[in-house]
């Protein structure tokens, strides 16, 4: 029996998670909306836990009517969650992953809009109707209930997804956030969310024999993903902090990822002219990080250095804030844009940018992406003045 998915996603990469999704599980249908990618599969598979551009990923379990915004919501609804088909959802999570007999769990509600009730009275509600239903323990996000705490290691999460006049019941397919990485043991401030460093390396699209670098790499959350994304590239990274050396080294140490890290500052890179065939990075944004080194004033060093750098095919791919306008800067430095796209990150408006050296081809972009981009664009799904 097809069994339908809820991916989540940042906002402006829905594209590019779709396409990952669609190459890796073959949907039968696959649709975009402003932070998820909704997919009908054949059945639930291991893939979906190796997805690296999402945030999450959740098995549908039913959907009902939303229910209204009255204060006897929590348990009218409540009482339909517990009637759905909990038992199949369960068989199915098992064929991908270990969940016990009797599982802890929690559940999280999003609505949007006033209400007559809170989220923890209707999670609260559902919680203790489920309870009996997967014979497990249920245990609450309501601070009064736990002093403030929150949920550590439940084996299941329900998730109650409210849109467009549809309430949607979910399971997380994971034991944890797929956006969590278990490398990242070793981070500082500003690390980068795994899941965006995996779209730009899909994005780059690094290839066996290549050499990729990171030369802003922090933690290394960058270079880990393109070691992922590409085992067989030579996989560069730098930054003029000692400390996020050790950190990514230490990351990268514990994915496994040959990662060659040097503390170097990143308007000084020692490479010769044309050594580089890809950057895939995140440069300092001057908020929870600031430049350093040579670059403390302005990241024009950098830029300009990159032209003679990058190789003949060489591309930069970069996620970097609206307020530094990095589109119009690589424009007026000649760079040719394949794809500039803003997201929205921690409640900031960002911008991917895909590019070539001036005087260069134009970075290619491959046919799958290019449909889905285009794709997203027809859907109203990204904008390309922002959100």
């Amino acid at each position: 029996m097809a069994v339908d998915l809820v991916v989540r996603c940042l906002r402006g990469t829905e594209w590019i998670v779709a396409s990952e999704v669609d190459g890796a599980l073959r949907p039968e249908r696959i649709d975009l909306a402003p932070r998820q990618v909704s997919v009908t599969v054949p059945d639930l598979t291991p893939g979906v836990l190796d997805l690296r551009t999402v945030d999450d990923a959740f098995l549908v379990v039913g959907t009902t009517p939303d229910p209204g915004h009255t204060k006897d919501v929590p348990p009218r609804l409540a009482a339909e969650i517990g009637a759905a088909d909990w038992g199949s959802a369960l068989d199915r999570l098992r064929a991908v992953r270990a969940v016990p007999c009797r599982p802890v769990f929690d559940v999280v509600a999003n609505f949007v809009g006033r209400r007559n009730f809170n989220r923890y009275t209707l999670e609260d509600r559902i919680g203790a109707e489920l309870t009996p239903v997967l014979g497990g323990t249920y245990v609450s996000h309501n601070p009064v209930q736990r002093s403030g705490g929150t949920p550590q290691g439940t084996d299941l999460t329900v998730r109650i997804m409210f849109g467009e006049g549809i309430a949607t019941i979910t399971l997380r397919v994971a034991g944890r956030p797929l956006h969590r990485r278990a490398y990242k043991r070793h981070t500082g401030p500003g690390t980068l969310h795994p899941p965006l460093a995996a779209a730009l390396a899909r994005l780059a699209g690094p290839s066996a024999g290549e050499t990729v670098l990171d030369p802003f790499c922090g933690d290394g959350t960058c270079a880990i993903e393109a070691y992922a994304q590409c085992p067989d590239a030579a996989i560069l990274a730098a930054d003029v902090s000692a400390e996020r050396v050790a950190n990514a080294r230490a990351n990268a140490r514990a994915f496994g990822a040959e990662v060659e890290v040097t503390e170097q500052d990143a308007g000084r890179l020692p490479f010769p002219d044309g050594e580089i065939d890809v950057i895939v990075t995140n440069p300092p944004w001057n908020l929870a990080v600031d430049a350093g080194g040579t670059l403390t004033r302005s990241l024009l060093p950098f830029w300009r250095r990159l032209s003679r750098l990058l190789s003949d095919t060489g591309r930069v791919c970069v996620v970097v804030d609206r307020e530094q306008d990095a589109p119009a800067v690589l424009r007026d430095l000649d760079y040719p844009l394949t794809v500039s796209v803003p997201i929205r990150l921690a409640g900031r408006l960002c911008d991917i940018v895909l590019a070539a050296p001036p005087g260069r081809e134009p970075a290619s972009l491959s046919p799958e992406l290019r449909a889905w981009l285009d794709r997203a664009r027809a859907a109203g799904v990204v904008h390309e003045q922002g959100f």
